[in-house]
């Protein structure tokens, strides 16, 4: 019988933190807007434009208060 091989995952190792930096940023970078867009179809949809409007610019802001908060502790 023959002998099975154990198939390995690719596993690559990048130490560099300047890239891992630049690939966050260019995720962060395309996805910002695109969830953007979603929240607000959702947001207009299914509230009155006020509270939509209200709503977008807490999801705005949010994540610059969140990141200050974690960098904090």
């Amino acid at each position: 019988m023959a002998k099975s091989r154990k198939i390995r995952p690719i596993k690559i190792k990048v130490k560099d933190a300047a890239f891992h930096n630049t690939v966050r940023f260019g995720f962060r970078l395309v996805a910002g807007p695109l969830t953007f867009l979603l929240w607000a179809l959702i947001f207009f949809l299914t509230l009155p434009w006020w509270g939509a409007a209200a709503l977008l610019v807490l999801f705005l802001l949010s994540y610059s208060l969140f990141y200050d908060l974690r960098v904090q502790w």
